[in-house]
């Protein structure tokens, strides 16, 4: 009888290993159907979707976004937020912080993970308000939906201690004005995070560095190239990001 009773016990666990697996398998083939899926889609943001299309295939990916960004091994929020804790000097007990095209919210969620929600208040605003119940569960308490390149933004002057911008200047039509308007809602000695694509970069740093020459702001890092999506093939070490920071140099 007790042989039985073992056999029977080790039927159940053989079979319940069998099931997990099979779960994890079927989960792993979702995964990189859907990472597929996007990576054939996401190209397509590049041959000319205007801003409204932008905005719907954001809203539709928006389930899979975090799943699929991180099998592409996107590091973006971590380095935004080991820069934060770099940079930023708070004289405040809480930070407000503006996170300007926050997705889902990754970045913020990796600043509160070194800050604490006591620690740090994050707003967001984006294109796409589809992922906005993703982004405040990861706690974010406002999140606004609006085009960088639309003027002025929705926020008061100095409202924030810090300014992140990640994946986003991309899309920037007029750099001068969207900086302008970054140092506007920021308080004078914010510190303000962005991102833009290395090849780009190359022509655009005249707009970061004009910036510094009419005394707006002071650059503190402008990094190495990093990969942005190294895991999608059609981005892979070709496509790399830096990061730039500035701290707000306008009086009070």
């Amino acid at each position: 009888m007790l042989q039985r009773v073992c056999r029977l016990t080790r039927l159940v666990i053989n079979n319940t290993q069998k099931t997990n697996l099979i779960r994890l398998s079927l989960r792993s083939a979702s995964e990189a159907d859907a990472a597929g899926q996007w990576k054939d889609k996401l190209a397509s943001l590049h041959t000319g979707m205007d801003t409204d299309q932008t905005a719907n295939l954001y809203d539709e990916w928006a389930a899979d976004y975090d799943d699929v960004l991180a099998k592409w091994g996107y590091q973006v929020p971590n380095i935004t937020a080991n820069l934060f804790n770099k940079h930023y000097r708070g004289t405040t007990q809480t930070a407000n912080v503006f996170d300007l095209g926050c997705g889902t919210g990754l970045v913020g969620k990796e600043i509160i993970k070194n800050l604490g929600e006591e620690g740090v208040k994050m707003y967001g605003s984006d294109l796409s308000p589809g992922q906005f119940p993703m982004a405040k569960d990861k706690g974010y308490v406002d999140l606004q939906q609006w085009d960088l390149n639309e003027f002025p933004y929705p926020y008061k002057n100095n409202e924030f201690d810090v300014l992140t911008c990640a994946g986003t200047l991309t899309y920037a039509q007029d750099f001068i004005k969207v900086f302008d308007e970054f140092c506007r809602i920021t308080k004078p000695g914010s510190i303000i995070i962005m991102t833009h694509r290395s090849d780009m970069m190359n022509k655009d740093l005249q707009y970061f560095q004009q910036m510094e020459k009419d005394g707006k702001w002071t650059q503190l890092e402008l990094t190495d190239s990093v990969p942005y999506l190294p895991n999608n093939e059609n981005y892979g070490m070709d496509v790399q990001v830096q990061f730039f920071v500035a701290r707000n140099d306008k009086k009070e």
